[in-house]
């Protein structure tokens, strides 16, 4: 069991703009060279379907809290919207690459969607990033 004070002090510790950044990156990096295992491993292809699927499920699952903690919590340190309405368009565009994958099974729309989402996540915990270090520094 941990204490509740413990948990805070670990959230409030930890740059979630960077766990953002790793996984924005991470799912860029996965959606990118999917494709390219496909063509080159045709005859594995098939092994790779369920747990890239499952993959961007567990993605939108960590990626909403992650965001909300680093794009709220650097509002309030720099009160610079244009981090939340990046950060928020990229969670919305995950999420709706999820629901295109699963009404049409199309691919192509679906990895987009997705590149675009995590695109604008990136950026946007870049500059929620870049903002919070130049408070932390004038303060």
């Amino acid at each position: 069991m941990f204490p509740t004070s413990g948990i805070l002090q670990i959230t409030q510790r930890w740059n979630w703009d960077k766990v953002g950044i790793g996984l924005s990156s991470l799912c860029m990096v996965h959606c990118l060279a999917t494709p390219f295992l496909f063509l080159a491993l045709p005859a594995a292809g098939s092994l790779f379907l369920n747990s890239a699927e499952q993959f961007h499920w567990l993605m939108a699952v960590v990626v909403l809290p992650v965001a909300l903690l680093a794009f709220l919590r650097g509002y309030t340190h720099h009160r610079r919207a244009r981090t939340l309405v990046l950060g928020f368009t990229g969670v919305a565009l995950l999420y709706a690459a999820l629901a295109v994958h699963e009404m049409f099974s199309e691919t192509m729309p679906h990895t987009l969607i997705t590149i675009a989402g995590s695109a604008f996540l990136l950026a946007g915990h870049i500059l929620n990033w870049r903002y919070c270090s130049r408070c932390d520094h004038a303060h």
